[in-house]
């Protein structure tokens, strides 16, 4: 979160909100996600989520569709972060309840020491 700040203080990310939930068909999804999702339609931009539910409903809604990680990977390639930053910041989503496989971990390990 604190990243992020940083980034809207530096008028990389903007902060908006959408309160146009109708563009997405009704669902089991936290407010937030569904405010996600709807915004990347209203503005034809990309939704960064993880939960699964929002995805699959992200992907019937024909909305562009990707994770923390895909944003902390563009991210390093602006050298926005670097590879310890990232390091850093996935580890501590891990600690603060993200998860992800061992596989899918390992992968994105060996395609951040590639980079």
């Amino acid at each position: 979160a604190g990243y992020i700040k940083k980034m809207v203080d530096e008028k990389l990310f903007e902060i908006r909100g959408s309160d146009n939930r109708n563009h997405i068909s009704i669902s089991p999804l936290s407010n937030a996600d569904m405010q996600v999702l709807a915004l990347a339609k209203e503005c034809s931009g990309i939704a960064i989520v993880d939960d699964i539910r929002a995805r699959r409903q992200g992907e019937l809604e024909n909305i562009e569709i990707h994770g923390t990680i895909y944003l902390l990977f563009l991210l390093l390639e602006k050298s926005r972060l670097d590879k310890s930053e990232i390091r850093t910041i996935i580890q501590e989503m891990i600690e603060n309840g993200w998860y992800c496989s061992t596989d899918f971990y390992a992968e994105l390990l060996k395609r951040l020491e590639q980079i």
